[in-house]
Parts: C-alpha cells; structure tokens; sequence
C-alpha cells in the first residue's frame, strides 16, 4: 500500500507553538496511515528581514516541494491563501488539495469597506494622539486586529500585501480533487465563502462542520481529521 504524506500550511500566526498546536490533529491522521510534513513559515515560526507578498511565498513553497513530485496540500486561513495561488500556477504539482477555512477572499460589502477604513483611520488616529501602549492596544482592539498590533514593521508590511492580495481568479485555474473544510461559526473567514469556492470548483467537496469556528483541526480534531482522510484515501 503506498503511503500517504500530506504538507501542512499553518495560518498567520506568530508563534513558536504553531507545530504543538497542530501536533494533535497530525497524530490523528497518522492514527489513519496519512504522514504529516509540517512547514515553517518565514515570518510567522522564523524572522523576515524584508516585508513579502504572496508571489514571494509562492517562491519559498515551490522551492520547500522542489523534492516533490506530487502532493497532497492542506492549507488553513493565510496557508489555504497560499496553496490557491500555489496550486493555480503549479498544477502538476499539487495531486489533491483541503483547504480549512481560507482566507484570501475580501469582502467588498459597503460594511466590511467601511471596517476597514475606521481600522486604518484609528491607527493613524492612534499615532498621532498617543503613543502610550494601552491606547494603541484599545484602538487596534476595536478594530479586531490583534496580529497586527502585534506584528513587526516588516510584518505589518507584508500583512497588508497579503490581504490585498485576492484569490478569486486563482480559484477556477485549479485543476485537482479539492475539499473545503469550514466550520459554521467562522467570523474570520465566513461560511458563506464556501459558496465564492463552489462557483468555480462545482465538484469540490464539502465538510461542514457545524459547532466550529476558524479553525476546526484545534477546536473538532477528531471530526476534521475524519473528513480530511475519507477525502485523501478515497474511503
């Protein structure tokens, strides 16, 4: 029997915990005969010294499967974003692909237009009226940007690249047997945005998970990691 190996794309986080918290949901697919490679992201488990736009993480990622003929992708949020653009411009090199949660496609209602305005003028509100920390941790908390508070100037910079940097068109130029993982409750990357998918991938597949949020492999591991196999062993 050929053994399966999957390559994991983790979400934005900064942290040096990013494996650990996947390490469950990875123990649970290998209970089921499915190896993990968990990737480092640059700037999220190790330091930029220059801001990056997705094109520049395409790069790393063809240069991180260089080794690889063919493989199996799960990207959640920022890494969904990526394995969309990765496997649009790379088919043959992507044999299957779950995406948990993606991100990388922008809400263009008048009401996420005006969040996003009220964000950036807060900001500059902040720098200008205060530069006591608490302040600035009050306004970015309206704003519900807590990574970008966070984040390093390089970071900041590439977080702004990446999130306007859309999706939509790369959707329809994959070419592999693609699953959607979402859980209902997402307010990160809504539920709704499975229909965005469907539109141009009809035969994708869909698990629904109904009690979650952004990300179902932390919150229901069990649950994904069920539906994430029956789709890659085809059981």
């Amino acid at each position: 029997m050929k053994k399966l190996e999957v390559v994991i794309l983790h979400g934005w986080a900064i942290s040096g915990q990013n494996k650990a918290k996947w390490q469950p949901f990875m123990d649970l697919l290998a209970n089921m005969g499915i190896s993990s490679t968990f990737l480092s992201i640059p700037g999220m488990d190790s330091e930029l010294t220059k801001p990056w736009s997705l094109s520049d993480y395409v790069t790393w990622l063809d240069q991180e499967l260089s080794q690889k003929k063919s493989c199996i992708l799960i990207g959640h949020s920022f890494g969904g974003q990526l394995a969309v653009r990765y496997s649009a411009l790379h088919p043959q090199k992507i044999a299957k692909l779950v995406l948990i949660a993606s991100a990388g496609i922008r809400d263009h209602s008048f009401k996420a237009a005006l969040k996003r305005n009220v964000f950036f003028v807060l900001a500059k509100v902040g720098k200008r009226l205060s530069t006591q920390p608490a302040m600035r941790t009050f306004l970015y908390k309206i704003a519900r940007e807590h990574d970008y508070e966070q984040a390093s100037p390089v970071m900041k910079k590439t977080m702004q690249l990446i999130t306007a940097d859309e999706i939509r068109d790369d959707i329809s130029n994959i070419t592999c047997p693609v699953q959607l993982v979402w859980g209902v409750l997402d307010t990160s990357t809504p539920y709704a945005n499975v229909e965005v998918f469907l539109a141009a991938l009809p035969t994708a597949e869909v698990c629904t998970i109904n009690s979650a949020r952004h990300a179902p492999q932390f919150t229901h591991p069990e649950q994904t990691a069920d539906c994430v196999a029956e789709f890659i062993t085809g059981k």
